[in-house]
This record gives C-alpha cells, structure tokens and sequence, in this order.
C-alpha cells in the first residue's frame, strides 16, 4: 500500500512539476511578446515619421522628382564644364613657319567651303595677307599660330549666326600685356568688320561668349547700311586674353 502512495505521490508531483515549468515558459513567453511588442512600437512609430518625411520630401512621384534631379544635376555639370572652358587656356600646337603656311591654307580652304554653304562672304586671307607669299619669321610664328586658332574659332562662330559677310580682319601678329592687381595678363588685339542683320550678330555675340578663353570685347560701332533689309555693318575690337 505504500508502495503504491509513493508511486501514486511521484507521478502527481512530477505532473505539478511539468505543469509549472509548461506556466513558467507560457509566462515568460507572454513576457517576452510584451518586451518586443513595447520595443516595437517605437520602432514603428520612427518609421512612420520618417515615412512622413520622405512623402514631404518626395511628393507623391518620387521617380518623377529622382529623374528632374538627375537632369538638374546634368545641366548643373554641363554648366560648370562651360565655366571652366572659359577660364582655360587652350592648348595651341608649337609651329615651324612652314608648318605656319600649311595650317593657313588649310583654315582658309576650310572656312571657304563653310562659308559657301551658307552664302556668306568671307574676308580670303583671315587677317594674314602678308604671309600669302612671305613666310614668317620663327621668333612669331608661334603668335601667329595662336591668333590663326583665335580667327578660326571667330570666323567658324560667324559663320554658324547666320552673318551676311566678314569684309575685315584686322591682327598685330604680336602679344600686348597688360597688368591688373599686380598680375600680368598677355593678350592678342583683334579687329572684326561685318555685315548682318540684328539677330545675327546677337547670337554672333552668343556664341563668342560660349568660346574657350577670355574674350574681351573694346568697342563695337554699328551702323546701318541697308533699313529694308535690315542690314547693319558691325566693327569689333575686341581681345583674346591668356589666362
């Protein structure tokens, strides 16, 4: 008989343990769901104010508004590369005074045919009528080389504005200097004379300005030549200034 208590006690026991260690980890569970549900609000709530945020921020289309971005910043580049040209000094190519001649002739064959295409007329010699038979001495040849560059990108800007002629191209064929705030700037003189209407010489102007380097504009005299067609006779000075 006690034998069978001792058993009948064992089993009761053990059931009491089992059912309180089934509690304990019921409880310690419940415990733990409202330790990560209290930390979870929290997190929940941060994610909505940032959600907030952003829909402020974004709009209703944010692809939309990424994509105005990315071109906004494509301009913003494409505009710092233009300042930049501006203030770069370009690259002129050291020259023989024979190889001086080949570069003439070629430009002038080259801006001839341009200038053909859309009726314009064009000064034959681009400012260097002298050397159509003499060649240069070596100790200019490199200023020369320089301002055939600076005419050529002149003459091709001209020519793309729609200008009726280049009658005049006026050169020194040396470098001036000048100081300002104590720095010394050196700088070619050029000398334009041309025929064309309001809006032409206005985007002639444009694309100047759009042209590597520094280009200093002295004087510019207009007058008109022919009311009916619009037709204005333009003289520049202007300087091409190293930097």
């Amino acid at each position: 008989m006690e034998i069978f208590l001792i058993k009948n006690f064992r089993k009761t026991f053990t059931s009491i343990v089992l059912i309180a260690i089934t509690c304990a980890g019921l409880i310690l569970a419940i415990i733990a769901a409202g330790l990560f549900n209290s930390n979870l609000n929290p997190k929940l709530g941060d994610l909505e104010k940032r959600l907030i945020i952003y829909k402020k921020t974004l709009g209703n289309n944010p692809e939309q508004l990424i994509a105005g971005k990315k071109i906004y910043k494509s301009q913003l580049l494409e505009k710092n590369e233009k300042i930049n040209n501006m203030f770069t000094k370009p690259n002129y190519v050291s020259s023989t005074p024979l190889s001086f001649k080949q570069l003439l002739f070629s430009a002038q064959d080259r801006l001839k045919v341009e200038a053909h295409k859309k009726n314009l007329k064009l000064s034959e010699w681009l400012g260097f009528d002298e050397y159509k038979i003499n060649v240069p001495e070596a100790a200019i040849t490199d200023v020369l080389t320089q301002e055939l560059n600076v005419i050529e990108a002149l003459v091709t800007g001209a020519i793309d504005s729609g200008v009726s002629s280049i009658d005049n191209i006026k050169l020194s064929h040396q470098r001036l200097s000048v100081t300002v705030a104590d720095k010394k700037f050196s700088y070619l003189p050029i000398s334009l004379s041309i025929k064309s209407g309001s809006g032409q010489m206005k985007a002639f102007l444009m694309n100047i300005s759009k042209m590597p380097g520094i280009f200093e504009i002295i004087q510019l005299k207009v007058k008109s030549v022919d009311q009916d067609k619009n037709m204005l006779s333009t003289d520049i000075i202007l300087q091409f200034i190293e930097i």
